[in-house]
């Protein structure tokens, strides 16, 4: 029987301490238990403490002052006191949860939810899994709806994130064979987010038909995922699968403890300059973090010419389907990056590949070029990327 130092002793009551922290232990825990059972001892006036002697053991105590019990009428009198530790209790018991950190708890719950993003856009890949790491969640990426449903077939997840448009196989044809009657998934019910831009009509008709259980559009942002997520992720630990019309009704107007406020404290409104890249659009969906900025832009100024490229070989090659993904990633990186001009242009391509113009393609293909030739000059205007040539 080891001796508890009296370190380890002055954190025992700390939330989520344990003393024997390794991973061989034959029992777990959260940690809470002993903080827990301070604060309750603390509400009735009392101490709590652990005497420890080596080689003989530890000796967990507390002392509280009690009245004495009414013998005339023992049992009416137990009960009355037990209603007033109840009402005391109830009336502490926010303070006690916070001062616990509940929401550390919580924390600790979510690292055992675990997310898949399939989604095909390297750039998108990177914001969303700094968001969703942010907010504490577990998360593996699969390029593309076959990916998508090797992983669930051999990894127990507990929600996905699905693009809906992706080279190989779409969202919404991974969706119905994960669905699917002898699916070999492990969970042919597993949650399912769409995630897809607002331009596109239909699309949440288009996923409310292959079975999602939920809709973002894109670009993603930070507080409306972490609503989402939030929502399902209770709604995993309450085992309670709600409907998907009436969680397309909330979240309608987000609460203003959530808002993520712009630092400069300007409007939404763009000028000419910040079409071509709103700097302060781009920090405020990445919460402010400056090197994952760097990090988003890096990646982007490096993809977007290479995606450039693969557009103008699928036009060349008259392919107007490859065309439609080409011009679709583009989109989708350029308004994560909060560049409104290349996106706009990007979005244009796209529409005119879906109607089989493959004219008006090759007409508007100019557009996306000089715009990522402006956005370039912004980044660089911006001293961002100092060795940026």
């Amino acid at each position: 029987m080891a001796l508890i130092n009296s370190e380890r002793i002055r954190s025992l009551f700390t939330p989520f301490t344990q003393v024997d922290n390794s991973t061989t232990r034959k029992y777990g825990g959260t940690g809470l238990g002993l903080a827990i059972s301070k604060q309750l001892v603390e509400l009735m006036g009392g101490q709590i403490g652990v005497d420890s002697v080596d080689g003989e053991g530890s000796t967990f105590w507390f002392t509280v002052v009690l009245e004495k019990l009414d013998q005339q009428n023992p049992t009416n009198e137990i009960e009355k006191r037990i209603g007033k530790t109840q009402q005391r209790l109830t009336a502490e018991m926010p303070t006690l949860v916070e001062q616990n950190g509940f929401s550390q708890l919580q924390a600790a719950e979510k690292s055992h939810f675990h997310i898949l993003l399939v989604e095909d856009n390297l750039i998108n890949q990177k914001v969303a899994l700094s968001i969703i790491k942010k907010l504490g969640y577990p998360i593996d990426v699969a390029a593309n709806g076959i990916e998508a449903l090797r992983a669930l077939k051999n990894v127990p997840y507990d929600l996905v994130l699905m693009d809906c448009q992706m080279p190989e196989m779409d969202g919404l044809t991974a969706t119905a064979e994960i669905r699917a009657a002898g699916s070999s998934v492990l969970n042919p019910k597993i949650p399912i987010i769409a995630m897809t831009a607002h331009a596109m009509k239909g699309d949440r008709e288009r996923c409310l038909a292959a079975s999602m259980d939920d809709y973002l559009t894109k670009p993603v942002k930070p507080v409306e995922l972490a609503e989402k997520l939030e929502y399902w992720f209770k709604s995993s630990f309450e085992k309670n699968k709600p409907q998907f019309e009436a969680i397309g009704q909330q979240n309608e107007n987000t609460p203003a403890e959530l808002q993520v406020p712009s630092k400069q404290g300007k409007s939404d409104e763009l000028d000419g300059n910040n079409k071509i890249f709103n700097e302060s659009e781009l920090l405020r969906r990445l919460m402010d973090d400056k090197d994952l900025e760097k990090m988003i832009v890096t990646a982007f100024l490096e993809d977007i010419p290479k995606q450039i490229d693969g557009l103008k070989f699928e036009i060349a090659d008259n392919n107007l389907a490859g065309a439609r993904i080409k011009a679709h990633s583009i989109r989708g990186a350029s308004a994560n990056l909060a560049a409104e001009s290349l996106r706009h242009a990007a979005h244009g391509v796209e529409v005119m590949a879906e109607k089989g113009n493959l004219d008006g393609v090759t007409a508007l293909l100019p557009a996306i070029v000089s715009e990522f030739v402006l956005f370039e000059e912004a980044i660089k205007k911006t001293g961002l990327l100092i060795d940026y040539k």
